[in-house]
C-alpha cells in the first residue's frame, strides 16, 4: 500500500514538471501580433478568439466528463495531440478560416486539459490523505506556471523580433515534450461507477449529475461564476495590450518584458495566498481581490501608464485562481471533479465570447482609450453585482464539505 501511495504522491512533483513544459508557449506574447502581420484586423482577432471560446463553451463539460469517466491521463494525452495539430496549422496557414480551425483545435486542447490535470493532482493527494496541502501545492504550481510564462514571454518576444514562425517551432518542441511527460503519471481513484454501454449515455449522465451538484452547492456555483468573470477581464487585457503597446511604437521584445512582469507578480503572490487567505477568510479575500481588480481596470482607462496596473491585475488574477481552486476542490466529490471544474472553464469561455469581440470592435471603431473605459465601467458593475452575495452572512460557506 505504501508503494502505491508513494506513486500517487509522485504525481504532484511530476505535475510541476509538466506544468513548466505545458506553459512554455513562446507564442503567448506575440500571437496577436503574428495574426495581425498575416492581415487579421482587430475585429477578426476578436472573432477568432470568439471561435476559441465558442468551442470551449460547447466542449468544456463533455471533455470534463470524459476525464472523469475514462481517465485524466487519457484526457491530457488527447489534449496535447490537439495542441500539436493546432500549432502545425498556425505554422502552415495564412487565411482567416484556416486560423479558425487552428483555434478550434487549440480550444479543444485546453478543454481536455482543464479540470483533468487539477482533478488528477487533487485526487492523488486525497488518496494519500494529503488533500489539506492542496492550497500550498496549487500555489507552487501557479508560481511555476507564471515563472515559465515569464520566461517564454521574454524569450518569445526576442524570437518574435526576428521570426514569428520561429516562436511557433520552439513551442511545438515543448508541446511534444509535455505529451511524453504524461505517460509517467499514475491514474488516481476517481470513484466512478460502472459505465453505461454507450459512451454518449455515460457522458450525458455524468454531465447532468455534475450540474445538479453545482446547483445544490450554491457556494461552489457562486465562486465559479465570480472567479471566471474576473479572470476573463484580466485575460482579455493580457491579449489586447499586445496590440495597444505595439500601436504606440513599443517593440516585441519590450512587450514580452512587460507581459513577463505580470507573470512575475503572479508568481510571487501565488506562494503567499495560503497565508493571506487563512488570515482573511474566504469572504474578505474574494471581496478584496475583486475591488483591487476594479481599481486596476480604471487605472488603465485613466492613466497612459498601463504597466503598473497590468502588473497589479496579474497579481490579483493569480491570487484569485489559487484560492478559488482550493475552495471548489474541497466542496466537490472525486467522481465529478473534472466535470465540475470544466463547468468553471465553460463560464470563463462564455464571458470571453461576449467581451473579447466587443472590446476588439470598440477598439477598431473608437480606439483603445474608449475600449478601456467601457471595460472598466463593465467591471465595476459586475463587481457591485457579485459583491452583494458576498456581503450577506452565510453566503459563502467555509465549512460545507462533500
Amino acid at each position: 500500500m505504501q508503494g502505491i501511495f508513494a506513486r500517487y504522491h509522485a504525481n504532484v512533483w511530476k505535475n510541476y514538471i509538466y506544468t513548466i513544459f505545458f506553459n512554455l508557449r513562446f507564442t503567448s506574447g506575440i500571437w496577436m501580433l503574428y495574426l495581425a502581420s498575416r492581415g487579421m484586423s482587430l475585429t477578426q482577432l476578436g472573432l477568432l478568439e470568439g471561435i476559441f471560446h465558442v468551442t470551449s463553451l460547447v466542449m468544456e463539460i463533455p471533455t470534463g466528463a470524459i476525464a472523469d469517466l475514462y481517465g485524466r491521463k487519457n484526457s491530457r494525452l488527447l489534449g496535447r495531440l490537439c495542441s500539436i495539430i493546432s500549432t502545425l496549422i498556425f505554422l502552415s496557414s495564412g487565411s482567416f478560416w484556416l486560423f479558425a480551425i487552428a483555434f478550434f483545435f487549440s480550444a479543444l486542447s485546453y478543454n481536455l486539459e482543464s479540470g483533468a490535470g487539477e482533478a488528477l493532482v487533487y485526487d492523488s493527494m486525497k488518496a494519500c490523505g494529503k488533500e489539506k496541502d492542496f492550497l500550498k501545492v496549487t500555489g507552487i504550481q501557479e508560481a511555476l506556471f507564471q515563472y515559465s510564462g515569464m520566461l517564454c514571454l521574454i524569450i518569445g518576444g526576442r524570437i518574435g523580433e526576428h521570426s514569428y514562425l520561429g516562436a511557433y517551432w520552439v513551442t511545438l518542441i515543448f508541446t511534444i515534450l509535455s505529451f511524453f511527460t504524461i505517460f509517467s503519471f499514475v491514474e488516481p481513484p476517481r470513484g466512478v461507477e460502472k459505465l453505461a454501454r454507450l459512451p454518449v449515455s455515460s457522458i450525458l449522465n455524468q454531465t447532468l449529475d455534475s450540474v445538479r451538484t453545482v446547483v445544490k452547492k450554491k457556494s461552489v456555483a457562486f465562486i465559479l461564476v465570480f472567479t471566471q468573470s474576473i479572470l476573463a477581464c484580466s485575460t482579455l487585457l493580457f491579449f489586447y495590450l499586445q496590440n495597444y503597446w505595439k500601436s504606440i511604437g513599443i517593440g516585441e521584445a519590450k512587450i514580452g518584458m512587460y507581459l513577463a512582469s505580470g507573470c512575475l507578480s503572479g508568481a510571487i503572490i501565488a506562494n503567499l495566498v495560503n497565508r493571506i487567505n487563512r488570515r482573511m477568510g474566504n469572504r474578505r479575500f474574494f471581496l478584496s481581490i475583486s475591488w483591487l481588480s476594479v481599481v486596476c481596470l480604471f487605472g488603465m482607462a485613466l492613466s497612459p501608464q498601463k504597466l503598473p496596473f497590468f502588473v497589479l491585475l496579474s497579481m490579483a488574477d493569480s491570487a484569485l485562481f489559487v484560492a478559488s481552486s482550493n475552495f471548489v476542490n474541497q466542496m466537490i466529490p472525486s467522481r465529478q471533479r473534472a466535470t465540475i471544474l470544466s463547468i468553471g472553464s465553460m463560464l470563463f469561455s462564455l464571458a470571453m465570447i461576449i467581451i473579447f469581440p466587443v472590446f476588439g470592435g470598440i477598439a477598431d471603431l473608437y480606439g483603445f482609450t474608449v475600449a478601456f473605459w467601457v471595460l472598466a465601467i463593465g467591471g465595476i458593475l459586475l463587481v457591485l453585482l457579485m459583491s452583494i452575495p458576498l456581503l450577506r452572512t452565510g453566503s459563502l460557506s467555509e465549512t460545507e464539505q462533500e
